[in-house]
């Protein structure tokens, strides 16, 4: 299966998702806040990032730029998990690089669903 890294400072959702993935095969890591994020990423490769934008005083927006201004993590797929759910909020996550956004609590089997479909679109996990 996948490797990847949850980021979400809520610890019962991070927990949640872990879990979940986990259960689903993957090689899970993950961590509450966004320092440090670039060098994990490289460090680890991980085939997909889950990625939430409300990280107490990092700013989950910041972390993507960053993401998306690296050459060697442009392939990188990224999913926003956020509480936030506007149109507005939704559009500017997707205009600043993440290629799919799911809205915080999710239903039964949404996070799966995405993941499986992020991780089949990559070609090679």
């Amino acid at each position: 299966m996948a490797k990847i890294f949850v980021v979400e400072d809520d610890e019962g959702v991070r927990v949640a998702i872990v879990d979940t993935l986990e259960f689903d095969g993957h090689d899970v890591f993950s961590r509450a806040d966004a320092q440090y994020l670039i060098n994990e990423i490289k460090q680890n490769q991980p085939d997909l990032l889950l990625l939430d934008l409300m990280l107490g005083a990092d700013n989950g927006l910041e972390a993507l730029s960053e993401i998306r201004s690296d050459p060697e993590l442009a392939k990188l797929r990224v999913i926003v998990v956020s509480g936030r759910s506007t149109d507005a909020e939704i559009a500017t996550a997707i205009q600043a690089g993440a290629d799919d956004y799911l809205v915080k609590p999710w239903n039964g089997g949404e996070l799966e669903k995405i993941v499986n479909m992020w991780i089949k679109t990559d070609g090679d996990s």
